[in-house]
This record gives structure tokens, C-alpha cells and sequence, in this order.
């Protein structure tokens, strides 16, 4: 759904991120059994459950280190880091904004 102010492009540019960054995040997390039922709190509202002051600061340290591994690029056909990666991947789709007959290819790791 397209809301105002609201960043879509961005937020679509993220998607194919999203298993190597986040889901990757959140299984290390999971496998190296770091949280417990304290580190979570009730949403303001009541509706929901967030994680608690020590799992957010635990979740951005992963996230941290899965910015920095490295990874086959295969458009460059060399390891780069994540973060290295999701720039070339930004400047990729620029280009193909540029040039109508370019086509974005999305970046799958294999």
C-alpha cells in the first residue's frame, strides 16, 4: 500500500536483503539460544510483543556482522561485503532508472 511520506522504493529495494540480513539475524540469534522470555515487553498498546532494551542492542550487534561477511557478487564476480553489495546493488537499479534498456537483476545468494 502506497502511504504518504512513507519510503516504498526503499523499502522495496530492502526485500531481497531480507533473508540474508534479517531472517540470517534473527536464526544466528535463535541457534546461539541468547534470548530469553525477560528480554521481551508488551507493544504500548498492548497488542503486540518487542523486544526488551538488551534484545534490541543484541539484534543490531548481529545485524552489524551480517553487514560485514562477505559474499559472491556475482555481477562483479568477487567477494564483497554485504554493505558493499547492497551500494552496488542501489547503484545498479539507478543505472536502470537511467537507461530504460538496462534490466535490474536482483541479487540471490546461492
Amino acid at each position: 500500500m502506497t502511504q504518504p511520506y512513507r519510503p516504498n522504493l526503499a523499502l522495496d529495494l530492502m526485500e531481497e536483503f531480507r533473508p540474508v540480513v534479517v531472517d540470517a539475524s534473527v536464526i544466528a540469534i535463535i541457534q546461539a539460544n541468547l534470548l530469553a522470555p525477560e528480554d521481551f515487553e508488551s507493544s504500548p498498546d498492548g497488542e503486540g510483543i518487542w523486544l526488551g532494551e538488551i534484545a534490541k542492542k543484541l539484534f543490531l550487534a548481529q545485524l552489524e556482522r551480517q553487514f560485514s561477511s562477505s559474499f559472491l557478487y556475482p555481477p562483479q564476480n568477487r567477494k564483497l561485503r554485504l554493505s558493499q553489495i547492497l551500494l552496488e546493488q542501489s547503484r545498479s537499479f539507478g543505472r536502470c532508472l537511467l537507461e530504460r534498456s538496462l534490466d535490474y537483476q536482483p541479487y540471490v545468494i546461492k
